[in-house]
């Protein structure tokens, strides 16, 4: 991944026993400094057994939205639906899957939660940056090709040390397994980002290969 310099701004407003009058004076004003009415996102992907997240062989994405939690099994345990729908204010703990109950709801917000899903990485880069995946499974790289069709994301297929080297510098870089992590420091620029995905918090650095090669490389901090 490739940016240039980013800004973020985030405003949070709180209100405090306001009718409904108020709270449309506060939606209005906060629109007036770019206040957007956005879901929340979240993805569940297949994870490694070492210490990845379980369950491992499951992956799904979800929204909450317009008062509704809705989650799109994609890939699934036999028994468990392809999707699922909560009321996010009555069952915050999601405990009632009404997804039957409400097929307008979940064909309402089944566009709506792929778009996102489809946006969710490149909506946080600025105007003229770069985004680049390399996905060694072609399988994989075809789905992420999917997903990402409406983004500027370049998805590439094959070894990553066949495509990034001659890209390289990046401001960031999130490495999703493997080895080799001498070689993804080199293509970091100075005062770049790395972040390592599966590596469980709390364990000695002494014996671990992944946390040896990162966390006592000197040129990382």
């Amino acid at each position: 991944m490739h940016c240039p310099r980013c800004h973020g701004l985030m405003m949070t407003i709180r209100m405090k026993e306001a009718g409904s009058g108020d709270a449309s004076k506060i939606k209005s004003a906060a629109e007036r400094y770019g206040w957007k009415d956005q879901p929340a996102f979240s993805e569940k992907a297949i994870t490694q057994k070492s210490g990845g997240v379980k369950p491992y062989d499951t992956e799904s994405y979800a929204m909450v939205y317009d008062g509704w939690k809705f989650i799109h099994n994609t890939q699934r345990h036999e028994g468990t639906p392809e999707y699922e729908l909560f009321d996010h204010k009555k069952d915050p703990l999601n405990r009632q899957n009404v997804a039957a109950q409400h097929p307008d709801v979940v064909a309402r917000l089944s566009p709506k939660l792929e778009e996102r899903h489809q946006s969710a990485i490149a909506a946080a880069l600025p105007a003229g940056a770069t985004f680049v995946t390399v996905e060694l499974d072609p399988q994989r790289a075809a789905r992420a090709r999917e997903a990402l069709a409406a983004t500027p994301a370049e998805v590439l297929e094959g070894d990553w040390r066949d495509h990034l080297p001659d890209r390289a510098p990046f401001d960031a870089l999130f490495a999703d397994g493997g080895t080799g992590y001498d070689e993804v420091v080199d293509l970091l620029a100075p005062g770049g980002l790395l972040v390592k995905d599966d590596l469980t918090p709390g364990r000695p650095i002494e014996g671990d290969p992944t946390r040896e090669a990162l966390l006592l490389d000197p040129r990382l901090e």
